[in-house]
């Protein structure tokens, strides 16, 4: 019987005893769905993608000559397996392929049934719609659904992932807006109910503004139907819907929401076609000027710092809670919103003392809301757990600003001074540190009730300084530039942004932030730092390495959205030699650099 293996001994011997066989060392390719895909669109036309999978994203022309349009991106992104990534730059993208009732991007609205990320400029600076007025829109902006077990049954691309996974969508810093959402609803855009499926898809949507759609049965803006939906940094405004939720509607899904608002949001105020002959009042059933929080026991809505205000209905001119929904409200404004006395649609007066006006329903409250109205609702009561409710006889006015540019890329509400929001909502652990704007939460001797942070008297004043200024470099050795920005104003600085100038003789070899990002187009590195409160810093560290000995001027600049008084320390410049100095009585006379590193 063989004796096993029982000592390192052995095995020592028993390897040395084979002789060694070469190898040679090999790479295997991810496997397609593991490698995601970028696409960057550079045309603002509506055109189709010519051969979905091919994964080139190209227009017609041959591949390599066509160009990336939004709609051919999504078209693609859809075919691929995996999730893909969508770069989409600064300007207006008007859908004009008409054709409704299709699911797969070709026509009409941009249909996603796949992991797809779309990344804009800013909300104040990327634009999808679906017509160029409120009232052409070809079809609603985006319609998500899931690869299998779609509305209207299954369907199925060529390319597509074959199991019935649920489509995950992220949207950041756009616009959507002019999407007309017919019966089916949602006009901005309407989330699949996938009945035949393993679930509803997903969508988040960070910084975005739903602008201007309209619906004639529900969700003017968003249709969330039974999916899941987060929302922050975004505002829905003068969006319409015939029945319910003029800026959201809820059926049976999940919508958590943080730092956004809800203003000029209408349910029940737009004609809606009858039987094709005419048009009638809508509004009669449902309302929820702002939002529709549901029917089903399923359905959910959490509210965190939100503001809702301006918004018109029948029935909860803010937020209506129909059947056995649940809305969940904390930090939150909802005031200064109306119902319609006359249901005759020429003739109406918006009255924000009757019962019913903010809030219609039965509500949780987690506490330091602002209630102009609570008649029509259960769940606030004026002074327990920090809320303040106003009713019909004594209404409580927010004193809010107009919905404008207060700063950020979203348009908002500022509380304006005595403002019963300011320095009235609860902090605390896990409490948002900035406000919808990207301004520091909190700011006072407390946080601001609802989306937006008052910033106090006083300016930002945002500093930047290149700390190992002038001086030799080593020539064999890597360098480190250390770029600090601050914030020595007496308000936060919001969107801080970063530019260096590196020195054309030097090869960079990595680069790194305390916050924010950085990115680098040949010698001009750029970061977005985010927002800096008062007396807070980035650090950002730069590693190079001389090509050649000289000289080597490096710049910085920083930017904010807030007015800075002291432009002088927003820029700064330092001059480095590279090479091993060479000096005859106290003057430089060379630099020295070594051959082998040159």
């Amino acid at each position: 019987m063989a004796r096993p293996f029982s000592s390192s001994r052995s095995l020592a011997m028993t390897a040395r005893s084979q002789p060694r066989k070469p190898y040679r060392l090999s790479l295997e390719p991810l496997e397609d769905r593991l490698a995601p895909a970028i696409f960057t669109v550079n045309s603002t036309l509506d055109l189709p993608d010519e051969n979905p999978g091919d994964g080139f994203a190209l227009t017609a022309g041959g591949s390599g000559s066509g160009v990336t349009t939004l709609r051919a991106a999504i078209m693609e992104a859809n075919a691929l397996p995996g999730a893909d990534t969508i770069n989409l730059p600064a300007g207006v993208y008007t859908l004009t392929i008409e054709g409704t009732g299709e699911d797969l991007a070709e026509t009409g609205d941009l249909d996603i049934f796949s992991d797809i990320t779309i990344l804009g400029a800013g909300a104040n600076l990327t634009i999808i719609e679906a017509g160029t007025t409120d009232s052409n829109g070809i079809d609603r902006v985006f319609h998500i659904l899931n690869p299998s077990g779609g509305e209207g049954g299954d369907f199925g691309v060529e390319g597509t992932i074959g199991d019935d996974s649920i489509t995950n969508v992220v949207m950041q810093g756009i616009t959507i807006r002019h999407g007309q959402g017919g019966f089916a609803g949602g006009g901005g855009i309407k989330l699949a109910i996938d009945e035949a499926g393993p679930g509803n898809p997903t969508l988040t949507l960070h910084a975005v503004a739903i602008d201007n759609n309209t619906s004639f049965f529900a969700g003017g803006g968003l249709d969330l139907g039974s999916s899941t939906v987060t929302i922050t940094d975004s505002t829905f405004s003068n969006n319409d819907a015939g029945e319910a939720g003029g800026g959201i509607s809820n059926t049976f899904g999940y919508a958590s929401i943080t730092n956004s608002t809800f203003s000029g949001n209408t349910a029940g105020l737009i004609e809606v076609p009858e039987g094709g002959e005419g048009l009638e009042p809508a509004g009669l059933s449902f309302g929820g000027g702002a939002i529709f929080g549901g029917f089903g026991s399923g359905a959910t809505v959490i509210l965190d710092h939100v503001t809702v205000t301006d918004n018109l209905a029948f029935v909860g001119g803010g937020i209506l809670n129909a059947a056995s929904g649940s809305v969940l409200v904390q930090n939150s404004i909802i005031a200064e919103n109306f119902l319609i006395e006359d249901l005759e649609l020429a003739e109406f007066t918006p009255l924000s003392s009757s019962s019913g006006s903010d809030v219609a329903g039965a509500f949780t409250s987690l506490g330091n809301n602002l209630i102009g109205n609570g008649d029509g609702s259960t769940g606030f009561t004026d002074g327990v757990n920090g809320d303040q409710v106003g009713d019909s006889s004594s209404t409580i006015n927010p004193l809010l600003g107009p919905l404008q540019d207060n700063g950020g890329p979203t348009l908002t509400h500022l509380p304006l001074t005595g403002s019963p929001a300011i320095d009235n909502a609860s902090g605390g652990e896990g409490s948002p540190t900035t406000d919808q704007r990207g301004f520091p939460r909190p700011v006072g001797a407390g946080p601001d009730i609802g989306a937006v942070e008052v910033q106090g008297e006083g300016n930002a004043d945002v500093a930047v300084d290149i700390v190992n200024a002038n001086g030799f470099i080593d020539a064999d050795k890597k360098f480190t530039y250390v770029i600090v920005v601050t914030n020595n104003g007496e308000l936060g600085a919001s969107n801080v942004d970063l530019l260096v100038t590196l020195p054309n003789g030097v090869k960079v070899k990595s680069f790194t932030t305390t916050q924010g990002t950085l990115s680098k187009s040949g010698k001009i590195l750029s970061g977005e730092l985010g927002s800096l409160g008062v007396n807070e810093t980035a650090t950002i560290e730069v590693v190079v390495k001389p090509k050649k000995a000289g000289l080597l001027p490096i710049g910085a600049s920083v930017t904010a959205n807030e007015p800075d008084p002291e432009l002088s320390n927003n820029v700064d410049t330092a001059l480095h030699y590279a090479g091993r100095p060479l000096f005859i009585d106290d003057r430089l006379l060379a630099l020295l650099f070594p051959e082998s590193e040159g």
